[in-house]
């Protein structure tokens, strides 16, 4: 179709005002705003794009990691995102959407959401971006207790008969880690916070990090952070179990505590005896750490080592005070006798 131009000729491309000149356009400016934008919306396309703008590079608020976590949870599952309160019709009810060929069902819909969330929070959050520093790039959101808590309430490991999810979550991790880029880089993720949080203390981060971290932390904050993993170990042990880094517990510098120790060694004796099976032993667990360890059991193997260089670690401790007093004494003498 053909316009009039002003000079009454014939114009064969008609000249349009481009849409963006009368759109008007700001920047979500908050956290606060960014909430506010997503508690307002319905929509699927709105809840993912939104999303995908999520605030979690470094400096985010502890408040956006911690809904990102939350709206992950049961990514891989959707029998999690239920609701008990959602009638069975609602559950299956199909969502039309421009962005699928095909029609989705309601809770397929919430977990893509979620799974949206997921790939955020690895690209934005997990993954670390200070590769030439000796601090990760998510360092200081982590070592705030309430976001620590809500890492490890997402990672945590589910009891015999737990939610699929949970149990998804660390197979996923565990066997997808070589060909999915965000179950790599949340091991990845795991797996450096584990280190962190067995071997934490002021003296190790400072040979660690160097001067610059100890510049930019007080001293009640390292306390803080100390104090919150060692209350959290036994979070911690079951994920470290899960994810087969056991091995971490026996680092010079891992602070393992009598808690951690009992709890360990409770794994451990929960290992079936399965090659023990026979007469009135079948299906039982195994009665001693030995037991567990001809069982193939890795805690137990931790366990008895740890026990072992506690033990000497002590003998060490006890040894040199016996020197150093002897030393002393050694000193006192020589000054009564000259």
């Amino acid at each position: 179709m053909s316009a009039i131009g002003d000079n009454g000729d014939t114009e064969r491309i008609p000249v349009h005002l481009h849409p963006l000149l009368t759109k008007e356009l700001k920047g979500i400016e908050t956290w606060e705003e960014w909430l506010d934008l997503w508690n307002r919306n319905t929509s699927f396309e709105g809840a993912v794009g939104l999303l995908h703008y999520c605030p979690l590079d470094r400096g985010a608020s502890s408040a956006a990691v911690c809904f990102c976590l939350d709206v992950a949870y049961g990514f891989t599952a959707a029998s999690e995102l239920r609701n008990p309160g959602d009638h069975m019709l609602r559950q299956n009810y199909p969502i039309y959407s421009m962005l699928f060929k095909d029609r989705i069902e309601f809770l397929e819909a919430r977990r893509l959401v979620a799974k949206k969330a997921w790939e955020v929070l690895c690209n934005k959050f997990f993954h670390n971006t200070s590769k030439n520093s000796r601090c990760p790039s998510w360092w200081d959101n982590v070592k705030k207790i309430e976001v620590l808590q809500k890492v490890l309430w997402f990672f945590r490991v589910a009891p015999s008969r737990g939610s699929s999810f949970e149990s998804s979550l660390f197979h996923y991790l565990n066997y997808r880690r070589a060909d999915d880029h965000y179950a790599k880089v949340s091991y990845d993720f795991l797996s450096e916070l584990l280190a962190l949080a067995w071997t934490y203390d002021k003296e190790h981060m400072i040979n660690r990090a160097g001067d610059k971290w100890r510049q930019s932390e007080s001293d009640e904050q390292i306390k803080e952070t100390k104090w919150a993993f060692s209350f959290l170990q036994p979070e911690l042990l079951l994920i470290t179990e899960k994810l087969d880094l056991l091995s971490l517990l026996l680092e010079d510098d891992a602070k393992v505590n009598k808690e951690t120790m009992r709890f360990l060694k409770k794994m451990a004796l929960e290992t079936p005896n399965e090659k023990g099976k026979g007469g009135e032993d079948r299906e039982r667990n195994c009665r001693s750490i030995e037991e567990a360890v001809w069982n193939g059991s890795r805690a137990a193997t931790i366990y008895l080592l740890l026990a072992v260089k506690q033990e000497e670690q002590r003998t060490h401790e006890k040894r040199r005070r016996a020197l150093a007093e002897r030393a002393a004494a050694d000193q006192k003498l020589k000054g009564l006798t000259s």
